[in-house]
């Protein structure tokens, strides 16, 4: 649109002062907006076309740093450098020739240019000599309508770039416009609300049939009938791929079976408010995520108004209080120093401002992204502490001690074996 105005106002502008060099310039002026258009796509262009290919050479290179021990482990890292070399002599490849079609197209867009302005000049001293012209005026005109019509043919760039935002945008706004067949914020009359009162622990599934979306070809659960009963520690046992992990996606209603029904409690798992019951639940996983943030602020992520007695209780019970205390004496060795805004506690967290202080420093360490300032014993018992500290109805444990040492599977099971007790698991 800007573009537009542009060279309407240009032309406008450049008859009022010249009329008979404005012909001519109209003359030339489609040339002129191709060659400023093919000037810029040139620069424009080389610029994203380096910048998207040199997606393959970035992976190679972050995912050898990234899977190092691996890499280092089988002693094959002239592997990834035989690889590497390949992406680059291949990029090299293509650059060049980039370059040789970029060099071509710029000098012939600079030949169109000069050869305008050429005609230009030629054609106003004609003018000048013949119907007595004013310089200024023919200068005058000559400029505006070559400035309005290399804007516009610079503009035209944008119009294949513009087009693919417009058709980006009509795919992100698909997805988000979608409709959820599980969506948990969807409030309605006949839900009910979970909580500690209508929800004991009682679960039972009832013929239950589920595949998941991307594997329509393979049931995972066939006919799956089973109850257990209010605090009662039901341990599922079956190979890798026999969905264990299925059935507590189900309770979470991540997905729903296509045949059977799950109760809780004696009442459809589809009548409660989801966000609502997953409230009821405690998960630990096999491999525990922790966020970057403090030690605090992930035990107290279920629970944003969590009390300091609350924290500090709930990382006894899961045996987590002695090494986080224990931080404290280690930072005090290192010079390496916390920046203090990154120690505040996240907007809801656990911790207000004249508790924050109360605890040990050590629930005020970050936790590394994924937890990596601690081992993984000690993740899975900050995790553990996380699943607890709302006192869940129902706590679910993904082989939550598979992939740990044996001191550390001790630990993390003698605190499991405290929390297992009085609640269904």
């Amino acid at each position: 649109f800007q573009a537009s105005v542009g060279l309407l106002l240009g032309v406008t502008l450049a008859f009022y002062y010249e009329w008979r060099i404005s012909l001519v310039a109209l003359g030339v002026a489609p040339m002129m907006m191709i060659s400023a258009a093919i000037n810029s796509k040139v620069k424009v262009g080389s610029m994203i076309n380096i910048e998207r290919e040199g997606g393959t050479t970035h992976s190679t290179v972050s995912e050898t740093i990234i899977n190092y021990i691996t890499v280092a482990s089988f002693a094959n890292e002239s592997l990834i450098i035989q690889k590497y070399k390949a992406n680059l002599l291949e990029k090299v490849k293509k650059e060049i020739r980039k370059c040789h079609v970029s060099g071509f197209l710029f000098g012939f867009s600079q030949f169109m240019q000069f050869g305008m302005y050429t005609i230009l000049f030629w054609s106003g001293a004609k003018f000048v000599e013949n119907y007595n012209v004013k310089g200024d005026d023919l200068f005058t005109a000559i400029y505006v309508m070559m400035f309005a019509a290399i804007g516009a043919g610079q503009a035209q760039q944008h119009g294949p770039s513009a087009g693919k935002g417009v058709e980006a945008a009509c795919k992100i706004y698909d997805i988000i416009d979608e409709p959820s067949k599980i969506d948990p914020f969807e409030m309605n009359n006949d839900q009910i609300f979970a909580n500690k009162q209508n929800v004991k622990g009682e679960i039972e599934f009832k013929n239950v049939w589920f595949r998941y979306p991307t594997r329509k070809d393979s049931w995972i659960l066939r006919g799956l009938t089973m109850k257990i009963n209010v605090n009662e520690c039901v341990g599922l046992v079956g190979q890798s791929g026999s969905g264990k992990s299925t059935i507590i996606q189900l309770l979470y209603r991540f997905y729903d079976p296509q045949r059977g029904q799950i109760l809780i409690d004696g009442v459809d798992i589809k009548r409660y408010n989801i966000r609502s019951l997953r409230a009821q639940f405690g998960l630990v996983q096999q491999e525990p995520v922790l966020f970057n943030y403090s030690v605090k602020d992930n035990i107290c992520y279920a629970k944003e108004h969590a009390t300091v007695r609350e924290i500090t209780a709930v990382a006894e019970i899961a045996n987590a209080a002695q090494f986080i205390e224990e931080i404290e004496e280690e930072k005090a060795e290192d010079p390496t120093q916390f920046p203090e805004n990154a120690m505040q506690p996240l907007r809801g967290s656990a911790a207000s401002e004249h508790t924050y202080e109360e605890l040990p420093k050590g629930y005020n360490t970050l936790c590394g992204v994924k937890g990596s300032k601690f081992s993984g014993g000690q993740k899975q018992r900050i995790a553990v502490a996380r699943a607890i500290i709302t006192k869940p109805q129902v706590l679910m444990l993904d082989e939550a001690t598979s992939a740990l040492d044996e001191e550390s599977q001790r630990k993390v099971q003698e605190a499991l074996d405290k929390v297992m007790k009085d609640r269904t698991s």
